[in-house]
């Protein structure tokens, strides 16, 4: 529904692809539209207090980068195989485990989460 897929939606193509969808649903479209638009407001108040990260799955985070770059520097990024597959790893291998971004793990596991049970230790 995005083109290019780091835009704004196509109205038409939204449009289009929610008719689908209520043709599709088994309830009355009265419901059908009060249900669409809970799931709306759901998701535009996660957007506003900062907890997008709820909607918006990392996994789709490496498929819009490898098409940001593409577009800043198409000759570099098509030199790297696979890249859209494997910039998670990439990305991941400059993390700082001790970096404050992993405090949730690490109180997970040292608060006697499942693999502290068995004597694993993820972060150091």
């Amino acid at each position: 529904m995005n083109v290019p897929i780091h835009g704004p939606a196509d109205p038409a193509l939204v449009s289009s692809h929610a008719g689908v969808v209520q043709s599709a649903a088994t309830v009355p479209a009265a419901t059908y539209i009060l249900v669409r638009q809970s799931v709306e407001r759901a998701i535009e108040s996660r957007y506003r207090n900062e907890r997008a990260f709820e909607v918006f799955k990392g996994k789709w985070f490496a498929v819009l980068l490898a098409e940001e770059l593409s577009l800043h520097i198409p000759t570099q990024w098509r030199r790297v195989k696979a890249f859209p597959e494997r910039i998670v790893g990439h990305t991941a291998q400059t993390l700082d485990p001790s970096g404050g971004w992993s405090n949730f793990l690490r109180e997970g596991v040292e608060g006697g989460g499942s693999c502290a049970r068995r004597g694993l230790m993820l972060l150091t």
